[in-house]
């Protein structure tokens, strides 16, 4: 560019200079005044400045595809272990359900009931429990009258707790009056209360300690010393002395236990009639732990002595879990045998209008066989289904006593075979309901007794709740079963008709410290029989308020 402004400007000069002189011909001669030099000023180059335009956008809705990989791949995470943090300094919170109730139903039934325990202590939990409750009932069924079918029972009891560092120290003691009458006949003219009353008095009581907060590597161990006198109004009195021990060694997932027990009873009636009975148990134990199945293999040993008499037996004890469908199914089976302890206090609890001087056996179970199948059918449903085989000797069961037909006393079989079928199934709908549903037969095989007396052979309990914003609480429960073998005046066999109870109760929380009950039993109205002579309450209503305390 500079090359040519350069060539113009010196073709201009060129011919300036030779047609500027003039000379006659043409040409001027003037001299040239130059007034500034030239300087040639050039403008600016055009430019580009391209202004950038957005596409158009698209308003079409494009719908995209995603697939995921269906086979898990193996994350395996190793968390490292946390430190442990100082736990605040806080004021122990309560967890006692402290109460006092009272009600008053037909039947002239009063109702207390009382619970008073210590807040939450680190070193001390104590507490007392205090019950009444009693009726006052003339029973008619057709045309007989059952008169003074009273009944009274209260409790009264004390119990504490002593934490120490390893090691906690329990002990309770109680005391119970029981009271019953001897209704059970058709009696058509009055008698006097008094003189067909039962009393039972009852004190009990027991210490223990227990280890807690024991290493892998350690020993847990558990001591505890019980007792218990009973009698009656007759004359007849029990006593029973019972120590227990337990020792538990942990190996990995595995354990080794020993049980082992002291049990001394006697037994005392009218007429200078005594039976000291004396039974020592010793139950090691070894429980294997794998990844789908638990095994438990052992022996229950037990030394028997009563009347000058003494004998040992020892039974194998099998016991298997197998998680067939992990929670959903697991199916167990197992082997086992064992003495099982009567006594006084556990006929009269069975069965309130015991006569005197009873004939008191161990029933020897000496061979038990039982499977099942238990576990969840989803979230929400679990059931338990089993099947099992007895031979026992001396099983127990009722009669009316002959010379008092008031009354009845245990009778036994010499050797029995039984057959079992159990079958459970619970289902819970979140918080608000529930429902159950529990079956139990028995078939029996005996040798000595023509039939299984006054013992039902199929028993069902149906029980559902409802629950309201923790405001109402709606109940029903429904108990039925088969009817009982008897013997009546004359030596015959008898059957009584079988049982139908149905029972709703509810209960409304007016506020945190009141609520509101009532109780509803036996709707059906129906006089059954649980024992020969014995007639049940009809409707009984019942109802009151609880203080929270």
């Amino acid at each position: 560019m500079k090359t040519k402004i350069f060539l113009s400007m010196a073709c201009m000069l060129a011919f300036t200079a030779v047609y500027g002189q003039g000379n006659g011909s043409g040409f001027t001669t003037d001299p040239i005044k130059i007034v500034r030099n030239y300087e040639a000023v050039l403008s600016d180059a055009l430019k580009f400045t391209p202004v950038p335009v957005l596409p158009t956008l698209e308003s079409e809705k494009k719908e995209f595809t995603y697939t995921a990989v269906r086979k898990i791949a193996p994350t395996p995470i190793e968390l490292s272990p946390m430190t442990p943090m100082r736990a605040m300094a806080e004021p122990p919170s309560p967890i006692a359900n402290n109460y006092f109730k009272a009600g008053f139903g037909n039947y002239t039934t009063p109702l207390v009931k009382a619970h008073l325990m210590s807040k939450r202590d680190p070193k001390f939990e104590y507490g007392v429990h205090f019950s009444h409750f009693s009726s006052r009932a003339d029973l008619r069924v057709d045309t007989n009258k059952f008169d003074h079918a009273n009944l009274s029972d209260n409790t009264l009891g004390v119990f504490g707790k002593r934490f120490l560092k390893n090691v906690v120290v329990y002990s309770n003691f109680d005391f119970e009056r029981n009271v019953r009458h001897f209704y059970g006949i058709h009696r058509p003219v009055e008698i006097p209360s008094d003189s067909i009353r039962q009393v039972f008095r009852q004190f009990s009581g027991a210490l223990g300690i227990n280890s807690y907060h024991v290493a892998n590597d350690q020993l847990d161990f558990g001591t505890r010393f019980s007792f218990y006198t009973i009698a009656d109004r007759f004359d007849q009195s029990e006593n029973n002395l019972r120590f227990d021990g337990q020792i538990l060694a942990r190996l990995n997932e595995n354990k080794v236990t020993f049980d082992f027990a002291l049990d001394y009873t006697n037994y005392n009636a009218p007429a200078g009639l005594s039976n000291n009975r004396t039974l020592v148990y010793f139950q090691p134990r070894y429980e294997y732990q794998a990844d789908r199945f638990r095994l438990t293999g052992g022996l229950n040993m037990a030394m028997q002595a009563s009347g000058g008499i003494s004998s040992f037996q020892f039974y194998p004890v099998i016991d298997l879990d197998y998680k067939v469908a992990d929670v959903y199914m697991i199916a167990y089976a197992g082997i086992t045998g064992n003495i099982e302890r009567n006594s006084f206090r556990d006929i009269i609890r069975r069965n309130p209008f015991a006569g005197n001087q009873l004939d008191i056996r161990n029933t020897n179970n000496r061979f038990q066989l039982y499977a099942g199948l238990k576990g969840s059918i989803d979230e929400i449903t679990s059931y338990n289904v089993s099947l099992g085989y007895q031979r026992l000797r001396d099983a127990q069961f009722f009669l009316n006593d002959t010379a008092d037909f008031t009354r009845l006393i245990p009778v036994y079989d010499s050797s029995s075979h039984v057959f079992n079928f159990k079958a459970s199934i619970i289902r819970t709908f979140g918080e608000k309901y529930s429902a159950r549903v529990v079956m139990n037969y028995n078939g029996y095989n005996l040798s000595t007794l023509a039939a299984p007396f006054m013992q039902p052979t199929f028993s069902t309990q149906l029980g559902a709740t409802y629950s309201l914003q923790e405001k109402l609480r709606l109940s029903a429960d429904v108990y039925m079963f088969n009817g009982v073998s008897y013997l009546d005046n004359a030596g015959l066999e008898q059957r009584l008709k079988g049982v139908f109870d149905l029972s709703i109760g509810g209960e409304y929380r007016y506020s945190k410290g009141l609520s509101f009950f009532v109780q509803l039993n036996n709707l059906t109205a129906s006089r059954y029989f649980r024992w020969f002579n014995y007639t049940s309450y009809g409707l009984n209503v019942s109802g009151g308020l609880t203080f929270h305390l």
